[in-house]
């Protein structure tokens, strides 16, 4: 059953991701560059976020190591952010590639 969750929750993270970066480029008209900060931006604030959850639901847990938690802080968005950022731009790249091919 964890392994339907945790393939539930990639594959609506990869609709979600899909989505930022088709609306951004047809609905706003933003070059690639941009639809990649954006969506990268996006990305990072939702593993901040989560490494907040983790930071706060691990003040009741006595075991936990609170140094690490910390640092995910940075890690976690940045390890996140990155890679968005170059799927997305790369995928951009292509709509707009193929958007100005069609013209």
């Amino acid at each position: 059953m964890a392994v339907a969750w945790n393939f539930a929750s990639f594959a609506v993270s990869l609709i979600a991701f899909a989505i930022h970066i088709g609306y951004e480029h047809f609905s706003l008209g933003n070059r690639p560059l941009i639809v990649g900060l954006h969506t990268a931006l996006a990305v990072a604030l939702g593993a901040f976020l989560l490494a907040v959850s983790a930071n706060i639901r691990s003040i009741g847990i006595a075991t936990s190591n609170h140094r690490l938690l910390a640092i995910a802080l940075v890690v976690w968005p940045l390890m996140t952010g990155i890679p968005a950022f170059v799927v997305a731009l790369i995928g951009a790249g292509g709509l707009h590639f193929f958007r100005r091919a069609n013209v």
